[in-house]
């Protein structure tokens, strides 16, 4: 062979050798797809979306109700005594009112108005008054406002608001003229109190302090012509419509009989130094000047 036979000889077997390379991985990446579909399903690659994937998964109840108004339970109000609320309860609201707490205790009235207690119990029940609660001696108070739900994040500055707003007055004495009958808004519960006759001026300079604290805050005033006075007993159901004049006398007059008794003079006055703010189990006590 000559020198060019031999290089045309190389350069045909250099051909075929890559031929034949071509051919051999052809054959090799078929193998791999006949081992692949014949030995498992297809997997779908990691982070690949499927048409089940784009379904979204539904939110728990938790969730979709965590912002949700809790109702109040109804039916059962045995726990309260049968007392119903003036408004829905609702997660994140506190019930708030602001008031001048009167001790009976304190003020030695709290034995006269349990037998005060006793003798209507007895005088009501021929009206068709169910059952008569007493109060208790440690909670009655002079109301200042409404009772009304406030947020949590309300409570630090209308402290404050009322701190700044009730500071300038003064302390004041107060007297009780004798029982009325009282009953509140939703006409579910009736009251029998001592009307405050000394000092009205002085409780409606609070109370117009107090709304204009609660006005900041888009709460409702209180009542345009209150009626001072502590509650001393209470009852279910509206009894002021059943109320007749010969029932208030004899309200008035037992009450008479009793402060008798107990050697109480009507004309008793009765300092005031401290106002008290109640928001949910928070109590914030405002003392006068």
């Amino acid at each position: 062979y000559s020198v060019r036979q031999m290089a045309a000889g190389n350069l045909v077997d250099y051909s075929s050798s890559s031929c034949d390379s071509a051919d051999e991985e052809e054959h090799v990446s078929s193998c791999k797809k006949i081992c692949i579909n014949s030995v498992a399903p297809c997997v779908p690659l990691v982070g690949s979306i499927t048409p089940a994937d784009k379904e979204r998964l539904p939110l728990p109840d938790a969730i979709l109700n965590m912002f949700q108004a809790e109702e109040e339970p109804r039916g059962n109000h045995g726990d309260h005594g049968g007392r119903v609320r003036s408004f829905p309860h609702m997660r994140g609201n506190w019930p708030s009112f602001v008031h001048v707490p009167f001790s009976l205790e304190e003020h030695d009235l709290a034995s006269c108005i349990v037998s005060y207690h006793q003798s209507l119990c007895t005088l009501l029940l021929p009206h068709g008054v169910g059952t008569l609660h007493m109060a208790d001696p440690l909670r009655v108070h002079i109301s200042l406002s409404r009772t009304l739900p406030i947020r949590h994040h309300w409570i630090e500055p209308l402290v404050c608001s009322l701190k700044n707003c009730i500071g300038g007055h003064k302390r004041f004495i107060v007297s009780f003229s004798g029982p009325e009958v009282y009953c509140n808004d939703e006409k579910t519960r009736s009251f029998i109190g001592l009307k405050v006759s000394k000092g009205h001026n002085k409780l409606c300079a609070l109370v117009r302090d107090v709304d204009e604290c609660f006005s900041k805050f888009g709460l409702q005033p209180f009542y345009k012509d209150p009626v001072f006075h502590i509650s001393v007993c209470w009852c279910l159901g509206d009894i002021l419509s059943m109320k007749s004049e010969s029932l208030q006398t004899a309200i008035e007059e037992e009450w008479r009989t009793v402060t008798s008794e107990h050697k109480i003079d009507q004309s008793d006055c009765y300092e005031i130094i401290d106002i008290g703010y109640k928001t949910g189990n928070k109590l914030f006590t405002l003392t006068l000047s």
